[in-house]
């Protein structure tokens, strides 16, 4: 096991702001790892096994919050 730890940032422009999207972890199939969606002053955060799965889980619930405002 690698003592760094993979991390990625998303950068996703919208109407409301820039929504940045921070993945970190998911180094093999084994590891979980962890996606934080922010947009101006809403954050969710989610942890998982399976990398696109929580991406789109974590981009859903934000969307969910955004239209729920």
């Amino acid at each position: 096991m690698r003592n760094e730890r993979i991390y990625e940032i998303l950068l996703i422009p919208s109407n409301l702001g820039l929504i940045r999207i921070h993945i970190s972890g998911f180094e093999t199939f084994e590891d979980s790892g962890e996606v934080v969606a922010v947009l101006n002053d809403l954050v969710v955060k989610k942890r998982g096994y399976y990398k696109r799965r929580i991406i789109l889980k974590t981009f859903m619930q934000l969307n969910k919050l955004i239209a729920h405002q």
